[in-house]
């Protein structure tokens, strides 16, 4: 029960993610099109990084549920710190300049 209230949430979002980016690129027809195009860039830019945010939570969750468990009791809270937590690695790890930080060739 749980895995469909869950797989019902991420269809959810997906579908609100689909319907605004569809509404944006609607926008770039009408005048206001640079504005439009600046939020739609955003969306577009954004969209597969919190995916690739939120799967690696799910994840992490579906493969070590029971040693991130100390997060919290809800699976949707311990995704989201597992999203931020994640999110916030991958800002600092770029920031420090990504694998070539770790890897000198």
């Amino acid at each position: 029960m749980q895995e469909m209230r869950t797989g019902a949430i991420v269809g959810a979002i997906g579908g609100v993610l689909l319907g605004v980016i569809d509404a944006g690129f609607s926008l770039l027809r009408s005048a206001d099109a640079p504005a439009s195009a600046l939020g739609v860039l955003g969306l577009v830019a954004l969209t597969p990084l919190g995916s690739a945010l939120f799967w690696g939570s799910y994840a992490i969750d579906a493969l070590f549920g029971d040693l991130v468990s100390f997060l919290g009791e809800s699976r949707e809270i311990r995704l989201g710190l597992m999203v931020v937590g994640l999110g916030a690695f991958s800002a600092f790890y770029t920031y420090l300049g990504g694998l070539s930080a770790v890897v000198r060739t």
